[in-house]
């Protein structure tokens, strides 16, 4: 039987086998996502609806995003998007005379598994109010969610959710405008272990009466691992400037965010923002 002679030597070579395991343990974890599920709702007038992206066996979302059937016109506005077991919902509110549709994506992992932290707030009418939900220590923000009340009743949002960013080491920033009575929103953390993605962000401006595009990509040799957006958000008479993420969705080699310019008069500007390991 062979008997270590250095048993110093031996626990530091035990010590780094274990610290190697870790580092691909949490890389697998932040792998990027290899498979896309897909699901569509059309909402009648005047209601709300969410679609609901089902990720193959074996997997879960790693981060997801949506595309609404929402332009100058009015539409499907989204109301939030988010994580449950293996499904990607996103919803929207439909408060126009027709109906319109909301698109779901779900980026699917087999290493996606998350703790979940959550923070909700009142907005005001007529004001922007900043919510923010935290991971627990020795973890990493991995993706981002949130929801907000909209009533499709009305020919108005009740709350805008207008930005979606990692804050902090840790921490998920959600942005949102209270219109006409106001409301709630929640922003939603997915953490866990693992390396802190690297952040890339990209904008457009999105002129008053159209829609832009903007498209954040990664490094070479960094694969996305989720995606965030801000935009124009500022209530000021006169000179407001509102802009309303359409579609976010991965695209274009990187993240796709398209800011729909809801005053239809002055411009605004959407950025996307990749995070990327």
């Amino acid at each position: 039987m062979w008997v270590p002679t250095d048993s110093g030597r031996l626990s530091r070579f035990v010590s780094a086998a274990i610290a190697i395991a870790v580092l691909t343990a949490s890389a697998a974890a932040l792998a990027a996502p290899t498979t896309t599920a897909t699901r569509a709702v059309t909402i009648s007038p005047r209601t709300s609806a969410a679609a609901k992206a089902r990720c193959p066996r074996g997997t879960r979302p790693a981060f997801g995003g949506f595309k609404a059937d929402y332009g100058r016109a009015g539409g499907a506005l989204p109301t939030g998007m988010g994580a449950s077991g293996r499904v990607w919902r996103s919803g929207a509110a439909n408060s126009s005379e027709d109906p319109h549709a909301i698109r779901s994506f779900a980026y699917c992992s087999k290493h996606a598994r998350f703790e979940v932290r959550s923070s909700s707030s009142s907005v005001p009418a007529s004001a922007v109010k900043t919510v923010t939900a935290t991971c627990p220590r020795r973890t990493q923000l991995l993706a981002g969610g949130y929801r907000s009340q909209i009533d499709p009743t009305d020919a108005e949002p009740v709350v805008l959710v207008t930005a979606m960013r990692r804050s902090g080491r840790r921490s998920l920033a959600i942005t949102a405008v209270g219109i006409k009575l106001g409301g709630r929103t929640t922003a939603i953390a997915y953490c866990g272990e693992g390396p802190r993605p690297a952040a890339r962000s990209a904008g457009a401006p999105v002129p008053g009466d159209l829609t832009a595009k903007a498209v954040a990509r990664c490094p070479r040799h960094r694969s996305l691992v989720f995606g965030g957006f801000v935009a124009s958000a500022k209530l000021d008479n006169p000179g407001s400037k509102l802009v309303a993420p359409g579609r976010i969705v991965r695209g274009g080699g990187g993240w796709a965010v398209t800011g729909v310019n809801l005053t239809q008069v002055f411009p605004g500007r959407i950025a996307a923002i990749a995070y990327c390991s």
